[in-house]
């Protein structure tokens, strides 16, 4: 039994033990970049048919290294207060990135990734504007870098935005919306010189990118992993 999350990896399952009323499954995940995960999936005997195991495998293990993705239409600040959708970017052009939320630089994109998805969050951030993402996707929030999933558990954490991070505000977790798409979209992200942080949206939220690779190893040509 095996899934396969086109172009990203494929596991297979390589042990299934029941004990009373619990199953255990053991897959081995492996990349485009031949690095090999082993991943468990354990739950009550009737929680999950077996041929939904594989798929959970699969995405438990597979959205880790695909790139944490951001809308065609996400709009990226440029170095000259311009702000164009990343879809629109390629390498070379130079975007405005920044460490700390302070120190603000000028940085070069090396690659623009793009990966398919079957689902997104949609996370209303201010008057009329929405940041669409992979529910991986980390933003900056009053509890430093998250996940926009999380914004819907945490009732805690205030997102950031402004260049200077001067202004935050609570995310209604009722607010944010998923969207299953009947057929994978694509999402993008950026690998750059130095930085793994930029700025998107008309608010200036400040993400972190990531390569194609998801850390296991970096994205080529960037520091993002």
């Amino acid at each position: 039994m095996a899934e396969t999350v086109e172009g990203v990896c494929q596991c297979t399952a390589v042990q299934r033990i029941t004990k009373e009323t619990q199953v255990m499954w053991f897959f081995r995940c492996s990349n485009t970049n031949g690095i090999t995960k082993n991943v468990t999936i354990a739950g009550p005997v009737s929680q999950y048919p077996d041929e939904e195991i594989a798929k959970l495998a699969a995405i438990s293990q597979c959205e880790r290294w695909v790139a944490h993705c951001l809308d065609a239409d996400t709009l990226v600040k440029m170095t000259d207060g311009s702000k164009q959708p990343i879809s629109s970017l390629k390498p070379g052009d130079q975007i405005l990135s920044t460490t700390d939320g302070q120190d603000v630089f000028v940085d070069t994109i090396t690659s623009v990734d793009v990966s398919k998805h079957d689902a997104t969050l949609t996370v209303p951030i201010a008057a009329g504007e929405n940041l669409v993402a992979s529910s991986t996707q980390p933003i900056l929030s009053s509890k430093g870098m998250i996940s926009v999933a999380s914004l819907v558990t945490d009732k805690q954490a205030d997102i950031k935005f402004g260049t200077n991070q001067s202004e935050s505000m609570r995310v209604a977790s009722d607010g944010i919306e998923p969207t299953f798409h009947e057929a994978p979209v694509d999402l993008y992200s950026l690998a750059t010189e130095r930085s793994e942080y930029f700025f998107v949206s008309e608010s200036e939220l400040i993400v972190k990118c990531k390569g194609p690779c998801g850390g296991d190893p970096p994205g080529p040509g960037g520091i993002c992993r």
